[in-house]
């Protein structure tokens, strides 16, 4: 499994997109997410894992952007401060030196999935919101994996980060996106929207009733390897198709 965690601005530092890609507000998101599942684990090393705090990574994500734009000389709040702002290589060296490696996206949604050898079945969806490792002290839906039915089933816990895409084509993760209240409200309806959508059995709640406020076409990708949910795509169908 590829456990590699990469940074929202990495592509920003080797210098592959401009400065445009790193902030998104309510007033130029499109109704349109990415969502990577970019990690995967084995269930049983999930006792291993550090906590996933949604507010924590974001607010990690957020110093470190400030104090990058304090070294550039740009307003991280103002876009058009920094449009076609390109890092240079010897302001990469100069930001690294400073602030070290950027932190990691932050993966405030897990799918659990079982796997019998010929196919894959996603049984749960949930999000990350403590500041405690999530799966240390037991979790409902692993307890329920013990069934008799999940028996000799490889059992996988994904972790995935979450892009948003602007009006100019631009992206930017959920951990950047500003206000940081409309951030958690996108999250809970994102949680609510795939839950309904998919109906994991071992999910409950938003499984009959559409718990849905901000509604999102969404387009999956699989950066971990194993393939499952790659690819796929879903469109609201109290939205528009995307442009």
């Amino acid at each position: 499994m590829n456990i590699i965690k990469r940074s929202p601005l990495d592509s920003i530092l080797n210098g592959e997109n401009d400065l445009g890609v790193m902030n998104l507000s309510g007033n130029d998101m499109r109704p349109f997410a990415h969502v990577d599942l970019a990690l995967c684990y084995p269930l049983h090393e999930t006792l291993f894992l550090e906590a996933e705090s949604f507010e924590e990574k974001r607010t990690v994500a957020w110093n470190y952007l400030r104090s990058m734009c304090a070294i550039l000389n740009v307003d991280p709040m103002n876009r058009a401060s920094y449009h076609l702002r390109w890092v240079s290589p010897v302001e990469r060296t100069a930001i690294l030196a400073q602030l070290g490696p950027p932190p990691p996206y932050c993966y405030p949604l897990y799918f659990i999935s079982v796997y019998d050898g010929r196919g894959e079945d996603l049984v749960y969806i949930g999000k990350m919101s403590s500041a405690t490792p999530r799966f240390r002290n037991g979790h409902p839906a692993i307890t329920k994996l013990h069934a008799p039915e999940y028996a000799g089933k490889t059992k996988r816990l994904y972790l995935c980060s979450v892009l948003f895409r602007a009006i100019d084509h631009t992206s930017a993760p959920i951990e950047f996106f500003h206000p940081t209240g409309h951030a958690d409200s996108i999250l809970v309806s994102l949680e609510a929207q795939l839950i309904h959508f998919f109906k994991p059995e071992l999910n409950r709640l938003n499984t009959v009733t559409a718990n849905v406020e901000l509604p999102l076409s969404l387009m999956f990708e699989n950066s971990s390897g194993t393939g499952f949910f790659e690819g796929a795509m879903f469109h609201h169908p109290r939205l528009p198709f995307p442009a």
